[in-house]
């Protein structure tokens, strides 16, 4: 078996995917694993090769799950923080566990609480939590102890189809709880320069780096500079990173491979230079081995500059050893040497295996390893009869040409499924944005970054001015993805792929692979075992499956005559998805912070989710009403998706957000349609809306009241057949009332809970008439309004109703022919 170490991380890799799904006991998997290692190690075992290696993997795919199962699903110690959350405010005391993550909104660090301060005095504690606070003036650092009071909560996910289990990545961290800090005055330092003392020496480094850099760039150079030097990204501002995001050239922001490989190239390139000054040394030593072990030192130089976050570990650890590997002399076993680094990494950290920048920089390095070699052979094989002739200055440069262009087609084809998958888009400038990003910024800004590093302790002086010299060529990568961004067509929205369709792309870009490999003549073993026929039948096979997938996924909308809305997981606040007949959409609300906070619901979840719906368009975005919680999160859907109308109830709220959001209609030219109680019922593929509320005459009057504009809410009622739904905005007793008075046609079999189950809402009389076989609230988790109120509760038990909420139910699915119901949940068990 010449690649042992393939299958082993293969059934790793199996094993941790597992266990992050499903918590098996570890006592059995200990006794497993114990089994299979004496096993291997019996002398009849180690004769056979196959049954060796087939123990080994098997052995691995059992740690694995064990690994993960030991990060995610420890039972925490009595002492831990995570036994304090539910409460009101206790005041902790702890010690920063790493310098805070600024952003534009605030920071949030990470505290290794040591004790809970009380009126009686302290008890111990243990655990991590993340806290977010607002900017302050007093800038915590690692090491520092502080005292502050917060309560604690438990990390929440938005439960719904593929959402992001935000929860599971934080345990994957050793995070269980997390805090909030509004008040300045919460939080206090007691004492400094208490942690590791050559961690705190490497933070005070960083600290005067992040001066210099400050001090001698402007924006958005500095923040640039400081992401590609230190790892802090998130203080770039958000249109810079929408650029960059937008012209595929976003992993240049983060510190990943790339930026550890770069470093090692060039001290490698430095190396071979100097040595080649001297015949002996050449003659003495292996120079490539001599540069390999030298390019050591600037590898970890940076990634303690970089401040050791978990993908500078990984990627250092990745970088070290393909630089081993050198040394001793296994450089041409690349796929095996790829396949050691990620046994390492996943031992270490098995969470790892889920992290957006850890698939993307393996999925790249696997496919250039797998197809360059077979690109390159390609480019010679057209001058095979002159291969004694050397090539000229200009066909070197045409080959390192379009061997650039093979790379970075590779390495995009290679990660499109996953682009696609966790960010829903495509740059179709990616090559043209690439070729000038990477080489400005890897090959000159980030030398002259290290030279920063390495002058600083020296000189401040010349440390600013390589600043200044470094941020003038990232003024002009800023300049040129700036522009490319903006040109029509640069960014191409994608639906979310499937599981079936990720592994066939991958499966049809392998076959290609052969065949241009088999073409050129020069076959690999792995590929010999392929017969021809296999190849074309399996091209055949793929070629169907994504035509049949294609035509599927492009009809089966189109053919639906069911009736389904969901009441989308968005935390305190309100979204519906309507799935008319025959393949149009709606959304009614998108969701918020009630509180006007700067999180992006529109962005981090209605998006993905009508993504993984495969739905680009909408037939109507209809806002109930202009209170943050039901308005923010349409911002995002308008800047992303094709809307034909805009429903409202015309109150021209007087907020930014509001007026952002009728900028947005005006210059995307959807029509806006301001709707009351007066206006006609709209039929949609055999469905009928009904516009109930707000009366005529809200049109006329100014409302400033924040009740008085709940009870304005748009108020749908939407009939299909023979079953209806009510969907009622916030209003609340007075505008219930309003509806039973004039005697309106109320009567559903579906009723959205009117203001998330506020007590001032769902008055009895209303629910008299309104008589919900299916009551649906739409609230957050242990939300701070404490809704729905118990009075509401009650009172839908007395209709009865089956009451279904999204803080507990996560997404709630309704489906109907016009006839009979079905609900669908996205959690079958309450949390």
């Amino acid at each position: 078996m010449q690649k042992p170490l393939i299958p082993i991380v293969i059934a790793l890799i199996a094993g941790i995917a597992t266990g992050y799904h499903r918590h098996f006991p570890e006592l059995p998997l200990l006794a497993g694993l114990i089994i299979v290692f004496s096993l291997i190690l019996a002398p009849a075992i180690r004769k056979g090769k196959v049954r060796l290696l087939f123990l080994a993997s098997f052995a691995f795919f059992i740690l694995g799950i064990l690994n993960i199962n030991l990060s995610l699903y420890a039972v925490p110690d009595a002492k831990h923080a995570i036994h304090q959350t539910g409460g009101g405010k206790l005041t902790f005391e702890g010690i920063v566990n790493e310098d805070p993550v600024l952003s534009p909104d605030g920071q949030v660090i990470i505290v290794n609480v040591r004790s809970i301060i009380g009126e009686n005095g302290s008890l111990p504690a243990e655990g991590l939590i993340m806290l977010s606070l607002p900017r302050i003036e007093y800038p915590f650092k690692y090491g520092d102890i502080i005292r502050f009071k917060t309560k604690l909560r438990r990390p929440r996910n938005f439960n719904n189809p593929g959402a992001l289990d935000y929860e599971k990545q934080l345990r994957g961290r050793g995070i269980l709880v997390q805090g909030r800090i509004s008040n300045a005055s919460d939080i206090v330092l007691i004492r400094e320069g208490r942690g590791n003392a050559f961690k705190a020496g490497i933070e005070r480094f960083r600290s005067r780096l992040r001066k210099i850099i400050e001090e001698n760039s402007i924006n958005p150079q500095k923040e640039i500079l400081t992401a590609l030097l230190l790892g802090e990204k998130k203080k770039i501002p958000q249109p810079v990173r929408d650029s960059f995001s937008r012209t595929g050239t976003s992993h240049i922001l983060a510190i990943s491979g790339l930026h550890v490989g770069m470093i090692a190239s060039l001290s490698i390139f430095m190396v071979l230079a100097v040595m080649k000054i001297s015949p002996y040394l050449l003659l003495r030593f292996n120079a490539l081995k001599v540069a390999s072990f030298i390019a050591v030192i600037p590898v970890l130089i940076y990634a303690f500059i970089a401040g050791l976050g978990v993908s500078v570990i990984r990627s250092t650890i990745m970088i070290l050893v393909f630089l081993v590997a050198v040394l001793i002399r296994r450089e041409r076993e690349l796929s095996n040497t790829l396949a050691l680094a990620a046994l390492i990494i996943l031992l270490i950290n098995p969470a790892s295996l889920f992290d957006i920048s850890f698939q993307l920089s393996f999925m790249a390095v696997a496919s250039l390893i797998f197809a360059v070699p077979v690109f390159s052979t390609f480019l010679g094989s057209g001058r095979q009869e002159v291969v004694a002739a050397p090539l000229s200055l200009t066909g070197k440069i045409v080959n390192s040409l379009l061997l650039f262009v093979f790379v970075s087609i590779t390495a995009t084809f290679g990660t499109l499924p996953l682009i696609a998958f966790y960010f829903n888009g495509f740059s179709t400038f990616s090559l043209p944005a690439n070729g000038v990003v990477v080489p400005l910024m890897g090959m000159v800004v980030l030398p002259i970054g290290m030279l920063v590093i390495i002058t600083a302790p020296f000189s401040s002086a010349l440390a600013a001015f390589l600043v200044k010299a470094a941020s003038f060529f990232a003024a002009i990568s800023i300049t040129a993805i700036h522009f490319l961004s903006s040109l029509p067509g640069s960014y191409l929205r994608l639906s979310t792929p499937s599981l079936p369709e990720i592994v066939c792309y991958y499966l049809l870009l392998v076959v290609i692979v052969i065949f241009i490999d088999r073409k050129t003549g020069k076959t690999a073993p792995e590929t010999c075992r392929l017969s021809s026929n296999f190849l074309k039948y399996a091209f055949c096979a793929l070629l169907i499956f994504f035509a049949v997938d294609y035509f599927y996924l492009t009809w089966r909308d189109k053919f639906r005559t069911n009736l389904q809305i969901t009441a989308i997981d968005v935390g305190q606040g309100g979204a519906t998805l309507i799935r008319l007949p025959g393949g149009k959409n709606m959304l009614v609300d998108g969701g918020g912070d009630p509180g006007g906070g700067t999180f992006d619901v529109g962005k981090y979840v209605l998006a993905p989710y009508l993504w993984r719906e495969r739905i680009k368009q909408l037939e109507a975005v209809v806002l109930t009403h202009p209170h943050p919680d039901h308005l923010q999160g349409l911002l995002h859907i308008l800047e992303n998706f094709k809307v034909r109308e805009v429903w409202t109830n015309g109150h021209a709220a007087d907020t930014d957000l509001y007026r952002n959001f009728l900028k947005l209609i005006e210059e995307k030219g959807v029509v806006h349609r301001i709707m009351n109680e007066k206006t006609a019922p709209v039929k949609i593929s055999g469905v009928t809306i009904y516009i109930l509320n707000p009366d005529a005459s809200f049109q006329n009057r100014r409302i400033d009241d924040f009740e008085e504009t709940n009870d304005a809410s748009l108020v749908l009622k939407i009939a299909y057949g023979k079953v209806a739904f009510l969907l009622t905005g916030d209003i609340s007793h007075a505008a219930e009332t309003r509806l039973v008075e004039t005697g309106a046609d109320i009567k559903s079999d579906v009723l959205f809970v009117p203001h998330h189950g506020g007590r001032t809402s769902s008055a009895a009389p209303f629910l008299n008439i309104v008589r919900p076989r299916i009551a649906i609230v739409s609230c957050g988790l242990d939300n701070v309004f404490k809704l729905p109120h118990p009075d509401v509760l009650k009172r839908y038990a007395n209709l009865p109703a089956k009451v279904y909420r999204t803080d507990l139910n996560g997404a709630i699915t309704i489906n109907t022919d016009g006839k009979e119901l079905s609900v669908k949940t996205f959690q079958q068990q309450p949390r």
